[in-house]
């Protein structure tokens, strides 16, 4: 009825050698996966013993300034002007 299972004859195994060129390939594969993950963690990994530098500061009080100087005041003087427009 069942018969046991049996191991792969020589015959059926295979004999070829990977050719020199694909293995080349794929250690090359292998080396830039490696070079990818390694870049991946460069950028995701915080240094919290490296402070943000001062050009991040610098566009942020900029950006801050900016804000404060001419965006909110033309945006405050909007909804004045609505506010005192009333209801459509």
């Amino acid at each position: 009825m069942s018969e046991p299972a049996t191991a792969p004859s020589e015959s059926t195994k295979s004999t070829k050698e990977v050719p020199e060129s694909l293995r080349q390939q794929r250690g090359l594969v292998n080396e830039s996966f490696k070079n990818l993950a390694k870049k991946f963690e460069e950028y995701t990994i915080w240094n919290w013993s490296n402070p943000i530098s001062s050009v991040d500061l610098t566009c942020n009080i900029e950006a801050v300034n900016e804000l404060e100087n001419k965006i909110l005041p033309l945006l405050c003087q909007q909804l004045n002007t609505i506010q005192i427009a009333g209801p459509i």
